[in-house]
């Protein structure tokens, strides 16, 4: 089920002034049509001294989710959907849209789905990038240049999974997708459960069937969503078509209220607001501002930065070189979790310079390194990417190096060959004064049993997971000698290294290079 509805609300109201005129385009499938709730919706609001209804409207079809909904005007002639959500989006100006997606669909919504669940991208030359515009992104954009704000409606479980359980799966699926969006959310689904668990009705009487809502359903989703766009309780608006008594109407609002207040205690205990993940609530549009980050070298802290400003900088990709931009968003993520600086570079690029990795990187500070397989022969596993992360500096030492005492971690890590735009990381924990090894004539080598080893010049990789004898606590159950590049060895055509030069300042000077000079 799909739903968009469209409005704006100034923060200024107040009961005393006249209401506020609105238009709300409802977008959806059977779940926004049954017992027209578009209409539920505009009758309910008649009573009210906050708002009134301008145009109320909707787009629907039976069965359909975002992925129709987001149908580009262009190709409105290649199907037979008489479906134009998009073009009746642009068609005025709308104040608000709520985005509901299709029951079944909530988990697209939620990570590692989100970011393929949508229109692939591809480069000015045809070739594919390996990311994806996702539908419900689209969505909220269209709604935004119609000056409206998005409001995603959560769904509601199937009449026999209505549980706590199933029901916080859902929201935690359409928070996510309302946060990446800097979107609202109207949580009629939990509404549901609330006036299930009041005892004063079961599921009978909020469902028709299975999945479609009865329309004490219809009505609880209209008033989560008054809720939602105005901050305040519905309890005392009137319907005036007698279909439910003012008893039953004020308790049923009194419900959807609750439920929202509660909505709103759970996300805000829950989740921060920054430029990268924020939940809106009426009244609360503003992302938090941050001072702009200091020139000075920070402390090398090696522990989560939420403090760190650079958490507030949308979509921080330090890396480049052949990531995606979605990888890069991942991998940087895990560098600002343990140090907030921005300036990585490489110390060593095997498509450039001098291929002796120690002389490139020894004293650098903690280095992030990522590698891409490339087999002589044309291989299923060719392209799968790679690598360990190492928290403090490669010296040539000639022996294993523990890195315990520093309050960091040795991290191994690769994108998922099925689905490459989810980051997988395992965390090394030390046995045996055993995180990493460091020696002169080999490239880095992670993990306490040379998980990743690779060669001096970065150009082979050879896995030694022991998973009988080590085990690390976030291991993953097909953790072995394939997991990194569906072999125990592998070839590299591209590797980088990366440092900071802000964390290697505070790095000890390293010893002279000493030279013999000749004289004749």
């Amino acid at each position: 089920v799909v739903l968009v509805v469209v409005l704006a609300i100034s923060t200024t109201t107040t009961t005393s002034a006249a209401p506020v005129s609105i238009n709300v385009l409802f977008v959806g499938n059977s779940l926004t049509s049954s017992n027209n709730l578009p209409n539920v919706f505009k009758n309910l609001i008649a009573d009210s001294t906050l708002i009134s209804a301008g145009v109320i409207s909707s787009s629907t079809g039976g069965g359909v989710s975002f992925r129709e909904h987001a149908l580009h005007v262009a190709d409105y002639n290649k199907t037979e959907l008489n479906l134009h959500t998009v073009e009746k989006i642009r068609s005025q100006h709308w104040d608000y849209v709520i985005l509901q997606d299709q029951s079944g669909s909530y988990f697209y919504l939620d990570e590692p789905y989100l970011d393929t669940y949508g229109d692939p991208i591809y480069d000015k030359d045809g070739f594919f990038t390996e990311q994806y515009d996702p539908y419900p992104f689209q969505l909220v954009r269209e709604a935004e240049d119609a000056g409206a704000r998005a409001v995603f409606m959560q769904t509601w479980t199937s009449k026999s999974n209505l549980n706590t359980n199933f029901t916080s799966i859902i929201e935690h699926a359409y928070n996510n997708v309302a946060g990446r969006s800097h979107s609202l959310v109207a949580p009629a689904g939990a509404a549901f459960l609330k006036a299930k668990d009041s005892g004063m009705f079961d599921e009978s009487d909020i469902y028709a069937d299975d999945i479609h809502p009865s329309f004490i359903g219809t009505f609880l989703a209209a008033c989560t969503i008054y809720s939602t766009i105005t901050g305040a309780s519905p309890k005392g608006l009137r319907l005036q078509n007698g279909a439910l008594s003012n008893t039953a109407q004020d308790m049923l609002e009194q419900y959807a209220y609750n439920a929202w207040l509660e909505f709103k205690s759970r996300v805000q205990a829950t989740y921060g607001c920054n430029q990268m993940f924020c939940i809106f609530f009426h009244g609360e549009y503003s992302i938090p501002t941050t001072t702009t980050p200091s020139t000075t070298a920070p402390a090398m802290t090696t522990t989560t930065n939420d403090e760190c400003p650079l958490h507030d900088t949308p979509f921080h990709l330090f890396l480049g070189g052949f990531l995606t931009k979605s990888q890069d968003l991942k991998l940087s993520h895990e560098l600002l979790d343990r140090h907030c600086v921005d300036d990585w570079t490489p110390c060593f690029n095997s498509s450039v310079g001098d291929n002796d990795f120690h002389k490139q990187c020894n004293y650098k500070g903690p280095t992030m390194g990522v590698f891409r397989v490339k087999h002589p022969r044309d291989s299923p596993h060719d392209g799968r990417i790679f690598g360990g992360y190492a928290p403090v500096s490669f010296k040539s030492r000639g022996s294993s190096v523990v890195v315990d005492e520093r309050g960091d971690d040795v991290l191994l890590f690769r994108f998922d060959p099925e689905m490459h735009q989810r980051l997988q990381v395992i965390t090394v924990v030390s046995e045996d004064n055993k995180d990493m090894y460091d020696y002169d004539h080999l490239g880095p080598i992670y993990g306490r049993v040379t998980d990743i080893s690779l060669n001096e010049d970065l150009s082979l990789a050879t896995f030694a997971v022991a998973t009988e004898r080590f085990d690390y606590p976030s291991t993953p159950v097909d953790f072995t000698n394939l997991w990194f590049a569906g072999s125990s060895s592998a070839h590299i055509d591209y590797a980088v290294v990366y440092y900071s030069p802000t964390l290697q300042a505070l790095e000890p000077t390293p010893p002279p290079t000493t030279t013999t000079t000749t004289t004749t």
